[in-house]
């Protein structure tokens, strides 16, 4: 690869990675990265990880700019996420993630999404999850299979404690 001392650009090959400080790191087999904007892009083999909130996000093409901790997946979008007892797998076609607040992030995953754990799979078009209470928010034709019984509504709210549902909330047309 090759840095530019005088932009405080760079461009690194094979497998590289930046560390953004916090426990966060983007990794990719190509990755452009402007350390005076704070801005990163990665290509093939991407993985974003943020190691304090235990959530990673994997992909072919990733954006990630540090004001505001702001990352984008796309392209074989994956989230994984491991704070709880079981970890809960998340695809979509695009994953957004943020911060909020200093030590909450908001993540987001659009069309497409399929989720799953060793209790519970879903699909439905949109979904929300917050760090600070790790709600599932399942949106636009929700479906959620557990065992032998499917629950569907409009919206589905997913409630976990002590790394399990503690309850749904199903909204309109349960």
């Amino acid at each position: 690869g090759w840095y530019n001392s005088e932009t405080d650009q760079s461009k690194l090959l094979k497998k590289s990675f930046i560390n953004h400080g916090n426990g966060k790191t983007l990794e990719g087999d190509t990755i452009f990265y402007d350390k005076a904007i704070g801005v990163g892009k990665a290509f093939q083999n991407v993985i974003l990880k943020d190691s304090l909130n235990k959530i990673n996000l994997h992909g072919h093409y990733g954006y990630y700019k540090e004001e505001g901790e702001i990352g984008i997946i796309t392209d074989s979008a994956m989230m994984v996420e491991y704070s709880q007892k079981d970890t809960t797998y998340i695809h979509g076609d695009t994953l957004y993630s943020f911060a909020y607040k200093k030590d909450d992030k908001m993540a987001l995953a659009y069309h497409n999404v399929r989720l799953y754990n060793n209790e519970f799979q879903g699909v439905c078009d949109s979904l929300t999850f917050c760090s600070a209470d790790s709600i599932l928010h399942l949106m636009q034709m929700p479906i959620i299979w557990n065992e032998n019984q499917q629950i569907t509504g409009d919206t589905i709210h997913i409630y976990p404690k002590n790394g399990t549902i503690n309850k749904m909330h199903v909204v309109n047309n349960a």
